[in-house]
């Protein structure tokens, strides 16, 4: 089924069949547990995980193999279990935010998204600190607070 819900990018249709369920919600935010991921454009790497529950919230995201392709160590499939999720198909996220000082982006590898496709199902999982950065960088100059054009698109996570 179709459905519209207003948020912080306007309008946006999704299948509620692409809700993803992010069990207890991301780092201080536990009240929202739904979420659409929107594409920021077509080819993009990023995207959005958009709030279903606050319309103003969405996190910019990334996969991470794009900055480390040896990420995470142990592999999703592991993380999956640990999260008790299923493994048949297991994405991953990470958030990606700016500096605040000339756009320069960075991702969090230190609690990514471990996400099951099938079930739709995610959870944010903390790994060491010390050993996983929370202030990775992306590498290219960009702002992360336009909105993305395709915002009626969303992605299989």
């Amino acid at each position: 089924m179709i459905c519209t819900a207003d948020t912080g990018f306007g309008p946006i249709q999704y299948d509620d069949a692409a809700v993803i369920t992010i069990e207890g919600g991301l780092l201080g935010f536990p009240d929202d547990t739904q979420f659409v991921l929107l594409e920021h454009g077509d080819g993009d790497t990023l995207g959005y995980l958009q709030s279903l529950t606050t319309p103003t919230l969405a996190f910019p995201v990334m996969d991470p193999a794009f900055l480390a392709p040896e990420y995470p160590q142990p592999g999703p499939v592991v993380l999956a279990e640990i999260a008790e999720l299923g493994t048949e198909q297991v994405g991953m996220l990470v958030v990606v935010y700016g500096d605040g000082n000339g756009g320069q982006l960075h991702a969090n590898l230190a609690s990514p998204i471990v996400i099951d496709i099938l079930a739709r199902r995610g959870k944010q999982v903390l790994l060491d600190a010390n050993v996983f950065s929370n202030h990775f960088p992306v590498g290219a100059t960009s702002h992360v607070t336009s909105p993305p054009p395709n915002a009626s698109k969303q992605s299989a996570a």
